[in-house]
């Protein structure tokens, strides 16, 4: 049984390329958008680890590599620390998704690890999804690849950055004192100055 090491950074993106079934480190590569020798030290220590599984009992160039059950497994449960469903955290990114014109498409997109993997949450709002992505993601590529497939299925895509998150009773007592400088006049010209 493999040892459960944390899924994050480097495992997690190989993870995920691996979990939509067998590849070599040259497609994995060509998935992740990277050189194979940039990630190849992490596949080892993966395969040696028991998290990946080679066709061969000595790899070499073109073994094919798949995930091992345990970490399919491991891949829909939350790491520690990880947000939970419906948590936005500050700088957290967002993409609002608009209705796809190919519902069939779209969810050819979302049932592949490799691209949807990157998703912490979503929730659905007019048609549309809001997606959460998920706090591990620090490769840009990951997401403009969650991005261009979402596209090349027909769905419009905008990036949404949170800058910051407030408690609702925060948010009433910001509206109630902006209410209160509008009325005596003195936020006026700020608001009218913006517009």
């Amino acid at each position: 049984m493999p040892r459960q090491a944390p899924l994050r950074g480097s495992r997690r993106e190989l993870a995920l390329v691996f979990a939509d079934g067998p590849r070599t480190a040259h497609e994995a590569g060509k998935a992740l958008g990277k050189q194979t020798g940039s990630f190849f030290g992490v596949l080892r220590r993966m395969h040696a680890e028991g998290l990946l599984v080679a066709d061969t009992e000595t790899p070499t160039r073109g073994t094919q590599y798949t995930l091992a059950p345990e970490v399919q497994a491991a891949l829909t449960v939350h790491s520690d620390g990880a947000a939970a469903i419906g948590v936005v955290a500050p700088r957290q990114q967002l993409l609002l998704v608009d209705q796809p014109s190919d519902p069939i498409a779209a969810q050819r997109v979302l049932a592949r690890h490799s691209i949807a993997g990157s998703v912490a949450w979503a929730a659905e709002v007019g048609g549309g999804w809001l997606l959460a992505i998920a706090d591990d993601v620090s490769d840009a590529y990951q997401l403009q690849r969650l991005e261009m497939a979402l596209a090349h299925a027909g769905m419009q895509c905008r990036q949404v950055h949170v800058t910051g998150v407030v408690a609702g009773a925060e948010l009433r007592e910001r509206a109630s004192w902006l209410l209160d400088e509008l009325k005596g006049g003195r936020v006026n010209a700020a608001i009218e100055s913006r517009e």
